[in-house]
Formats: C-alpha cells, structure tokens, sequence
C-alpha cells in the first residue's frame, strides 16, 4: 500500500485584458467574447465530468466583470453585432471587416477541420489590403457571408459543449447553407454559455470539486505598483523611469477590491491569489494577509533565489536532482514584518510541457510522457516520508487553440490517469494546507516573476518606461484634480478617473510595448491603453494633454516606404499622373485590425521639394459619400520638432475653394490660429503644400507627423495610430545624396 501519494495541484489561470473603452463603452477586441465559449465553461466541466480529479482556476476579476456584460446582452462588441446583422443588410464595409477578421483564429485546429471554413478562407486567400479585400468580396455573395457569420462564432465554442448540444452539433454536422434563424439561436447560444461560467464554477466549488481562487483586479504588476525602482532588485542594471511610480496604496487596492469582488460572486471570501504573471516581493506579503488570503503562488525560480541557491538545475530528462526536488515539491511559510502566507511554487518544466510543448503530440503520447514525468518525482523523494506537492500551474486559455480539438482528448486522458492513479493524488491548495501546513519558513522572499525571475517583460524597454512615466503623470494630475475641493468633482466623475487609472495599471499593456512579444496589432493596445490615461483626464473635467496623443510604441505599423527623390505635384486634388506622386513616401493602412471599424484614410503619401512639404491622403471613398452630409475635418499634425496643425475641413458644402488653416501650440497646451494656405485641394484624394519656411523647419530637423480625422470636433482616426511617420527636412542636395547612396 502506498503510504505518502504525490499530491498534484493544478492552477489554470483565466485572463483576458480590459478591453472596455470607458468613453464609448465599446469591447475594443473580441477575445472576452470569444474565450468565454471556447474556454471558460469547459475547463470545469472537464474535472467534474471525472470522478476523483480536482483542480483550482484562478480567475481575474475585470475578466469577470466583462464576462457578466456579455452574458446580461449589454455588452457592445464589434463582431458580435456584424454577426447579428443579417447578410443580406451587411453594407460593403462591413462584408469588408467580416472578410478581414473572421478567420481569426487558428487554421490548422480551428478553419481546416471544417471544409465549408477552410473553403471560405481559400477564397480569401492573402487578401489583407483594402484594395485586395474589395476584389476578394466579388468573390462572396451573402450566403457565403453568412456561412462564415456562424462558422467564425461556431468554431469559437469548444469541442466539448458543441458534443453535449444537440442544437451546436446539427450545425456542425450541416456545415453550410445556414439560415439567418439558426445564426440567431447560435448566437443566443453563445451569450448563454457565458452566463454559465460564473454559475458553474460557484456550484463546482460548493460541491468541493475545485478551487476558485483570484487575481489583483485588473491584473497589475503588484511589486512594481509598490515602486517601479523594485526593477532593480532582480535586474541591478534595469534603466528605471524618469518618473518614479511608487504607488503602494495602489497595489492594496487591486488586492482588495479583487476579494471583496469575488465575495459577492462566490458568497465567501477568496482563499488564494495568484499574483499577476507571479509577481511577488516582499512588501506585498502584508497585503494578502491584510486581505484574509491563506495562500499565493508564483515560481520555481523565485523559490530558488529566495533560498540563496542558482535556479534549479534538470538533468537531460527534466529531473530534478533529489536535493532540489525535495526544496520544491512543498509550500512554504513565507514572512515580512510580522505577516505571513503560504506559497506553492510551480513546477516551471512541467506547466510549460503543457502550455507550449504538446499541442503538436497525440494526446495519449502527450499523456503518456507527463504521467512518467510525475511517477519520476516520488523516487527522487523515496527517503523523505512527508507529503509532498506538485504545482502545475499555466495559461488556462490560450494553448488550447493550437490542441486537437481545444485540448480535449488530451485533457480528458490526463484527467482519467491521474484521478485512477493510486499514486498519485489530485488537490487543492487549500486543500492541501489543511492537512499538511507549511514545514519550512522563507523570511526573504526573492523580487521577481514567473518569466526569467524579473520584470524586464514589463519594464525593460524604452517604450515600456515612457509607459510607466505616462501612467505615473497622469495619476499625479488626477489625483491632485480628485483632491482639489475647488474641482467639484462629482463622487461619480472622480470613480470613474480612479477606475480609468485603474485599468492602465494591468500589466496587459506594456506586455506588448518592446520588442519581447507582438500581438500583430501592438498599435491598438497602445492606442487602448492611451485611451485610458485620456479617460482619466477627461473624467476629472481637465483637458487631455497632448502627450498622450502621441504613441508610445517606437515602432510603426503599416506599410511603409521614405521618399526617394524631389515632388512636383499640381495640387488639384487629384492623380494628374503616373509619376506625380511616385518618388513620395507612403504609409499604407492595414485591415487587419479586429476591432477597428472602416478606416477613413487608406493611405498617406508625403515628399518635398527643397522649399515645401508636400502631402496626399487618401481616404476611402464610401466614407467620404458621407461627409456632405457630416463634414469630417483632416489635421496633419506635427509633432515634432515644432508642434503644429493644419486642417482642412471636406463636405458640408463649404464653400470652394478649400483653405489650409496652421494652429500653432502655446505653452498652456492650446492652440492659436497663426495663418491660412490655400495650396490645398479635394476632388477624389486630397493634396496639400506648405512652405517649410511658413512652420519653422530647416534642413535636417526631424519632423513626426500623423493626420487625424474628426467629426463634430470629436476624433474618429488617427493614422499611424502606431508610432508617427518621420522623415528628415531635405537640403538642396537632397537628389544628389539619395542618388550617391
């Protein structure tokens, strides 16, 4: 008989960013949405569907919060709504955005299985462009359109839950030539199988099949909340801020809140907390404890420097030595100043088999491997007769995209070995604390997280600090706005500022600042994480400062190309010839934005002489079949070195011919008119000419411009929204040099 089995903890942690603008209340991004019926509600299901097996999921509260949005049918989304629309009301723009985003997802495990999906996305091909995907529409007629309404919602709902519906697999089975009506009841389906999340992991807690424990609540870096210079702890040669963020109260606050939140979805105060991305420092361990939390969890390698030691070494088949494994497989009592809490550090080899290294594996090779993996634990622990604990923790979400069917075969099979395993012996963290508390005792805990125990992902790069010093300005402004009395904010004006801050400080945004990941779509989570900050201002009653109008990211997106040699145009507003505009710049707008609706401008072209700045915007011609009756305004505004603007307003039935009106920035942040051009012309693209002389550029300055578009005086487009175009103000020799070169 098996005296000590080898107890086995998994943490499936479930996050999505906070994708909701606070101005428009809009879903920014569909991946709440779309999680929420491929992810969320089968993961449980999964462990109560076999008897004897457990497991915790950590949940984030503003993931929650946005998943009860969706389930009540209040929540504004943009795919969501073109799904509603029937095809045959769809405008072109909008059978455009359909073509361009709903095969957002994985090909191989998610479009190809399905021969009416991988057919639909065949005949879209590489159409990426808005010229390329105006020629592939001729191509779909509105019954394709809506064959790809639902299949893009159907493939989005897991596996498991399209077995158990009689309704989702009749469509599945069918597999075209759906009705609007079944679109309906799909989507219906949708929304009510994100009302179930919540419900299902309450009831599965109170029947003590699994663990719900919690996250800060939007999912901040705590340590760096705490102070930014904590960077330096783990990295001494970290660049810091220009403007430090030491915001400890800030940190408590997402600690708080997160479990008053869960109480009131759980009727019971959280035991657990897994710390954003396993960031933990020793400051912090007063607020969990503070906050009633028993226990926390981060990584091996936090636990390794935390005890004095290198980080644990693995021999050619991922084992620990005996020392080592008999350091990591238990909790620890872990101390600052009088508090305490128990941390399980995770596996780091055995969660990352799962979420990077088997989705290309047979699900029984996959299970087969991680079983043998385990049973290699108890012999490296066979002169140790207390009980010991593996803590696998990882992603709940995102790896199961690239698993045959979500993930599926490979979890049941895994699920079934370990729970029939007398060896081992599947638990809860709590679970576990109560029959085995903490034998040993850490009073330095290690200032780190779970990737490369640092924070370098969150703070290591330029973009990433001009980050931190924008949140760190604007809390600064608002706060002493909030705090003023003669401000007269409302209670509610002032909550939502505080939340707008709030939201910026998840550790979501600077994940993709830098160059460490790219989502394919940086330029739109900066965008999203300015439009916070500019929410906060707004939200105290004070004006946006113009700062957080410019990206932050230093890379820009789009296709794009420097001039090549001097222009002539005829400013006329339109393409006179062939070789006008050909040695221009050009910055080419990409469709590929999933939650952008139709960009007014396609593309930008930009060139000189040696005496004027000459620039052409194209916008897209359904949009401007609107604008005698709404006029838009175009601003080309200059950032850099000279911060300028010049607009130029179209329809409306202004009268002919146009006016280039030039605003000049004061020192209190507004702007004054300075004068009037009129080499500026709109028949089908627009044109315009400015003297570099007229807004005080020379030879070899530097100018970052964009070009917005407003309606009503409110900002529709900023284009690049990524990192600005730049180019260099050329000398006479300008053809000479380029030529030499």
């Amino acid at each position: 008989m098996i005296e000590q089995p080898l107890h086995i903890i998994f943490i499936w942690h479930m996050h999505q960013p906070f994708y909701k603008r606070l101005d428009t209340g809009e879903h920014a991004m569909p991946w709440v949405r779309l999680h929420g019926t491929k992810d969320y509600l089968d993961m449980p299901l999964l462990v109560e569907e076999r008897s004897g097996m457990k497991a915790t999921f950590n949940l984030v509260p503003s993931l929650v919060e946005q998943l009860e949005e969706f389930a009540q049918g209040a929540a504004k989304e943009r795919t969501l709504e073109l799904s509603r629309k029937a095809a045959i009301d769809l405008s072109p723009e909008e059978k455009r955005f359909i073509v361009a985003n709903f095969f957002q997802c994985n090909h191989e495990r998610m479009i190809l299985p399905f021969a009416r999906y991988e057919e639909l996305y065949s005949r879209r091909g590489w159409a990426r462009t808005p010229a390329e995907l105006d020629r592939v529409l001729n191509y779909f007629n509105n019954e394709d359109i809506l064959d790809l309404q639902v299949w893009f919602n159907l493939a989005w709902i897991d596996p498991l839950l399209r077995e158990r519906d009689e309704s989702l697999a009749h469509l599945v089975r069918k597999g075209s030539h759906f009705t609007e009506e079944e679109k309906s009841l799909l989507l219906d389906k949708c929304l009510k199988i994100i009302g179930e999340v919540i419900p299902t992991y309450k009831r599965l807690q109170e029947k003590n099949i699994i663990e719900v424990s919690v996250s800060p609540f939007y999912h901040p870096i705590l340590p760096l909340l705490y102070d930014t210079n904590f960077c330096r702890r783990p990295r001494p040669q970290c660049p810091t801020p220009k403007l430090q963020f030491k915001h400890p109260e800030d940190a408590a606050w997402h600690i708080n809140e997160a479990c008053k939140f869960y109480k009131s979805r759980f009727g019971r105060a959280p035991r657990g907390m897994w710390p954003s991305e396993g960031s933990v420092c020793p400051e912090i361990i007063p607020l969990f404890t503070g906050a009633g939390l028993s226990w926390i969890a981060t990584d091996e390698e936090i636990l390794a420097l935390s005890l004095g030691s290198k980080l644990f070494a693995r021999d050619a088949q991922g084992s620990l030595s005996e020392e080592n494994a008999q350091k990591l497989y238990q909790p620890y009592r872990v101390t600052y100043q009088g508090a305490e809490v128990t941390v399980f550090f995770r596996d780091h080899a055995l969660s990352d088999l799962i979420g990077f290294q088997y989705a290309g594996w047979e699900a029984k090779e996959a299970v087969e491997h991680f079983i043998l993996r385990l049973k290699k634990i108890p012999k490296l622990l066979q002169d140790d007769d207390e009980p010991h604990v593996v803590s696998i923790i990882l992603d709940g979400e995102n790896c199961w995209e690239f698993y045959q069917d979500d993930g599926l075969p490979f979890l049941r099979l895994l699920y079934e070995r370990i729970a029939t395993d007398p060896e081992l012996m599947p638990t809860t963290p709590s679970e576990y604390m109560a029959a085995h508390p903490p034998r040993r005792t850490i009073k330095g805990l290690y200032t780190g997280s779970w990737i490369n125990h640092d924070f370098h992902i969150w703070i290591g790069h330029e973009d990433d600090r001009l980050s931190w010093e924008r949140l760190a300005q604007t809390r600064q402004d608002v706060m002493r706005q909030i705090e003023n009395p003669q401000a007269n904010l409302s209670t509610d004006a002032a909550a939502l500022a505080r939340k707008a801050i709030a939201v910026a400080e998840g550790s979501d945004w600077n994940w993709w600042y830098g160059d460490d990941h790219s989502s394919g779509i940086d330029d739109q989570f900066d965008l999203l994480y300015r439009n916070y900050l500019m929410q906060a201002y707004s939200a105290a009653g004070m004006e946006i400062p113009p700062r957080l109008y410019v990206p932050i990211m230093s890379t820009i997106t789009g296709a794009f190309r420097e001039p090549a040699a001097f222009l002539k145009p005829t400013i006329d507003g339109r393409v006179t010839s062939y070789f006008e505009w050909l040695a221009a710049g050009i910055y080419e707008v990409s469709s590929g934005s999933m939650h952008r609706r139709q960009h007014v401008i396609r593309s930008i072209r930009f060139g000189f002489d040696a005496e004027n700045l000459f620039i052409r915007i194209d916008p897209d011609p359904d949009i401007l079949t609107k604008a005698d009756r709404e006029p838009l305004t175009f601003i080309v505004a200059i950032l850099e070195p000279i911060p300028s603007r010049l607009k130029v307003k179209i329809g409306g039935g202004d009268v002919r011919p146009l006016t280039l009106q030039c605003y000049t920035e004061k020192e209190n942040g507004t702007w004054a008119y300075a004068f009037s051009l009129e080499t500026v012309a709109f028949a089908r693209i627009i044109e315009m000419g400015i003297p570099f002389r007229k807004i005080g550029l020379i030879p070899g300055m530097v100018m970052n411009f964009q070009v917005l578009v407003q309606s009503k005086e409110h900002e529709i487009e900023r284009c690049p929204d990524g990192a600005p175009v730049r180019m260099v103000i050329p000398d006479r020799d300008f053809e000479e040099t380029v030529w030499m070169v």
